[in-house]
């Protein structure tokens, strides 16, 4: 899942608070229902009934006052009755009104109807009264006849069947009107009951995927985490080593910086060891190049013996020339003879200084090149090394990170207080967020402490590198340049002794030419 870490946790909480909401509505929704059913059984069918019962009652008064009037004389009767009965008509058409306006609201068929036979029939009942009435107030008395009383008591009979019926009716349509109000109270129980236990397994299935998705990738990541500095620790690490994980949250930033640092820092080492190989094989080279420069010199040192015996010996025969002038001419030839093998070897001797003189200068050269070519990769290897530095701005960035989901874990835990019982799951993924956050703050600090040795390590190796190379450029190429002079000056003593030699072996060959003229004129004498 490419969602953070907050998105995810929102819109799990909002979920819940849509759930809850929901809930909530069609409760509300549910008790508007059952509350308008009950206002409507309580102000229509219940106020009806009782509305009925009062006219039924009134009538009945109405009629006991006019049957009394039908049998009494003015003189043992008084004005009070027809008082009530005017009061109980008022009362019966108030009761006759709300009724109407209940029908209104009701309207039904039947009850219409019914009431409509009500209303014809107590205007007739009323007219005969009316008329009982109306006699006893002109003559004082009135006897009702049989017609009329019979009239009067069928109209009665009618009036109460008409209420009867719509009684009945309204009783009817309560019931009618409970059975609705049952069945929506069994709708609305039902349905927030299975709200509720669609909330349950919406909040049950949120978990599950909070632990798949949050707690068990940064648990997992932890103790990779965990496993692989503690094998650090032991000089026992595996930088290519790194750590899966699948989602791209957070915390998959923080695994991917950590993994990036990893990298860098076997990048880092493996270029270190490799420049100390280069470094090795330098040292190496310099030594031979040494070596080699010491066997030269001590062929120059030999061949100068050499000179030195030779012109020992040359020296030795001038010696037996002055001693034994008798053997003049034969220490004439062989002083010729030397002064050949002397300017042989004295030419042997300038070839042999100017090898050498090439050998040292191809061999400075070389010295010089190979140390320059140590220093140029030297420096390209520390200026490599000098990467290792981004370990801390990597470092820097996970800590950054590791900062940002601790306040995200504050927030996600401020949240699932909010939510109350629905939220207490994600609290202990907001107290696992925000320990994952300090295990990657430790992890970080603990390769900062390392990347400094590391940067120590390399800081050391710079100044051994520097030293060594200005040894080999100080001492070393400076014996070389002393060595150089030296063999030029070996070519130039060559070059004289040769000169030498040759102008001696001329002489002794004059000399001889003269001696043996000499002998031949001393012979010629003799």
């Amino acid at each position: 899942m490419n969602k953070r870490i907050g998105i995810k946790i929102g819109s799990m909480l909002g979920i819940l608070v849509a759930i809850c909401l929901l809930s909530n509505i069609i409760s509300i929704i549910s008790l508007n229902n059952m509350n308008r059913a009950s206002q409507e059984l309580s102000e229509k069918y219940i106020v009806g009934v009782n509305a009925i019962a009062n006219i039924s009652i009134n009538i009945e008064k109405e009629e006991k006052f006019v049957n009394i009037l039908s049998n009494a004389s003015q003189a043992n009767t008084d004005d009070s009755i027809l008082q009530t009965i005017s009061e109980l008509r008022e009362q019966l058409q108030s009761q006759i009104s709300e009724i109407e306006n209940i029908n209104k609201n009701i309207n039904d068929t039947t009850v219409t109807q019914n009431f409509s036979e009500f209303i014809t029939t107590y205007n007739n009942y009323k007219t005969n009264a009316d008329e009982i009435i109306e006699s006893y107030s002109k003559s004082g008395s009135q006897s009702m006849s049989n017609e009329t009383y019979q009239n009067m008591i069928t109209q009665i009979n009618s009036i109460d069947e008409s209420l009867t019926a719509i009684r009945n009716q309204y009783s009817v349509l309560a019931d009618t009107a409970q059975k609705q109000q049952d069945s929506r109270f069994t709708i609305g129980y039902t349905t927030i009951t299975t709200v509720a236990v669609l909330g349950v397994i919406i909040a049950i299935i949120i978990i599950i995927i909070t632990l798949k998705t949050i707690v068990y990738p940064a648990k997992k990541a932890k103790s990779e985490i965990e496993a692989l500095v503690s094998e650090i620790n032991n000089n026992q690490g595996d930088l290519t080593k790194r750590i899966q994980i699948k989602s791209k949250d957070e915390i998959a930033q923080i695994v991917k910086g950590v993994n990036n640092l990893l990298e860098c820092l076997q990048g880092i080492l493996k270029s270190i060891k490799i420049e100390s190989d280069h470094l090795q094989e330098a040292v190496k080279e310099i030594e031979e190049k040494v070596a080699q420069s010491d066997s030269n010199i001590n062929d120059v040192s030999s061949t100068s013996e050499e000179l030195a015996a030779s012109m020992q010996e040359v020296t030795s025969t001038i010696l037996q020339l002055n001693e034994n002038a008798s053997s003049i001419l034969e220490a004439t030839e062989l002083m010729n003879e030397r002064a050949t093998e002397g300017s042989s070897m004295a030419k042997n001797i300038k070839k042999s200084a100017e090898e050498m003189n090439s050998s040292a200068e191809n061999s400075k050269a070389l010295t010089d090149k190979t140390v320059n070519e140590i220093y140029a990769g030297l420096q390209a290897a520390l200026e490599s090394s000098k990467s290792v530095n981004k370990i801390n701005e990597l470092t820097g960035q996970i800590l950054d990170i590791s900062s940002q989901t601790n306040l995200l874990a504050l927030n996600a835990s401020i949240e699932a207080a909010r939510a109350g019982e629905a939220g207490k799951g994600f609290a202990v993924v907001a107290d696992e967020i925000r320990v994952l956050a300090d295990d990657s703050r430790d992890t970080a600090n603990n390769i900062q402490e390392i990347s400094q040795m590391v940067i120590s390590a390399v800081e050391q190796l710079t100044n051994n590198s520097e030293a060594m190379i200005e040894f080999v450029s100080v001492n070393v190429l400076s014996d070389y340049e002393d060595f150089v002079k030296s063999t030029h000056e070996y070519k130039r003593d060559a070059d004289n002794i040769n000169s030498i030699i040759n102008e001696f072996a001329v002489s002794s060959g004059e000399l001889k030419q003269t001696i043996k003229a000499m002998n031949d004129a001393l012979d010629g004498i003799a």
